[in-house]
């Protein structure tokens, strides 16, 4: 039998505020990073790393979701001091581990509560492909202690297969749609209308010239839910959100994905992730948004460039002062008349371990704003 270890994990929660449209920071007590150990195993080595993260409240307690083998899950009472409760799965859904035999984890948990049960998109893919799926899960309560606790795997949503099979991995989809089945979000609009935004970009070997980098084909897209099944009423009506600018394509830069729809005071906005996710110190990704009368689009940004070209509004990116990189894949969280970003970012001062950040969102003229993080003797800001 292992002998279980203690771990003791830093985990990092921030709360930076903005005031007007100056871009200074206030720093106030609520500003002091709270830091806490959270007790694992060494079977767990994934715990208190929180990547992709989405949240949600059930009576005094906030829940957080995080990309893992398994899909862990956190509990708070404040958003500060966090405690790891443990996984969502025992094991891999077996139609995902049919479908994608490489599946090795549940990615992108997100987290909604709708038709009087709790809502759970998650997807996994094979690594360094488009070929992917997204499932879902339900489950009546998010309290593992009450009795009502179980979590209900309704399997297939959307899968991404290659349009040519046994020739390239990189070009996917389905019924001749080419898209990326992971980063999966629910919506529900004020008819009670679920939908889905989801996608990534995805690379095609080769079409550039110095042969290194893949050229984007993807996008973020939205699809119509059945209310009752929440899977796709008509594939054929995928609609296209978001892309890259064929500049952007030239300088590499060719990922848009982990989108996140927030409705405001008349306006849809559209968060999405710019720039590859996970590349250590070289990581670039950051947080982008647009906005829209309409959650069909198009979205544009503060300057009237749609999403669809390559356009959005940065909401938050790394911070050279502190290294705190790789800000990105967030969720909104509203509540008593404020919202919060929730994302996680790459804390350079600790091996670029993925770190939760939320922080608060002050409205500028319509538009998100945050602070960039920054460094004190009480640790983050």
């Amino acid at each position: 039998m292992r002998e279980n270890k203690k771990l003791n994990i830093s985990l990092l929660i921030s709360s930076l505020f903005i005031i007007g449209c100056d871009d200074e920071c206030i720093e106030t007590n609520e500003n002091i990073v709270r830091t806490m150990s959270i007790e694992g195993n060494e079977s767990e080595p994934h715990v208190g790393l929180i990547h992709d993260p989405s949240i949600t409240k059930l009576g005094n307690d906030y829940y957080i979701y995080s990309s893992s083998p398994l899909a862990s899950f956190y509990t708070s009472t404040n958003l500060r001091d966090w405690k790891y409760k443990g996984n969502v799965f025992d094991d891999i859904p077996q139609w995902l581990k049919d479908k994608i035999p490489e599946s090795d984890h549940i990615g992108s948990p997100d987290i909604h509560f709708y038709n009087d049960e709790y809502v759970l998109m998650y997807q996994s893919h094979k690594s360094g492909t488009c070929i992917a799926a997204t499932g879902f899960a339900t489950n009546k309560t998010l309290d593992p202690n009450d009795p009502n606790y179980k979590w209900i795997d309704k399997g297939e949503i959307l899968r991404s297969a290659p349009l040519v099979p046994g020739v390239v991995e990189f070009f996917c989809g389905d019924q001749g749609k080419f898209f990326n089945a992971i980063d999966a979000t629910l919506f529900i609009d004020n008819d009670g209308k679920p939908w889905m935004a989801f996608g990534s970009s995805v690379g095609f070997p080769g079409l550039n010239p110095d042969l290194t980098s893949p050229v984007h084909l993807g996008g973020v897209f939205l699809l119509e839910l059945n209310p009752e099944t929440l899977k796709p009423v008509n594939l054929a009506n995928m609609i296209t959100l978001a892309s890259r600018s064929v500049d952007d394509l030239v300088e590499g830069n060719y990922v848009v994905e982990g989108a996140y729809i927030q409705y405001r005071e008349g306006y849809y906005y559209l968060y999405i992730s710019h720039n590859r996710c996970c590349e250590g110190a070289n990581t670039k990704y950051k947080v982008m948004v647009g906005r829209s009368t309409s959650v069909t689009g198009p979205y544009v940004d503060q300057k009237g460039k749609t999403l669809i070209s390559g356009g959005g509004t940065l909401v938050v990116d790394r911070d050279r002062s502190t290294n705190m990189i790789g800000t990105g894949h967030n969720d909104v969280y509203s509540e008593d008349g404020k919202d919060w970003l929730v994302h996680h970012g790459y804390d350079g001062q600790d091996d670029y371990k993925p770190k939760l950040n939320i922080r608060e969102i002050k409205w500028d003229n319509g538009w998100p704003r945050v602070c960039p993080v920054r460094a004190s003797d009480l640790g983050w800001l």
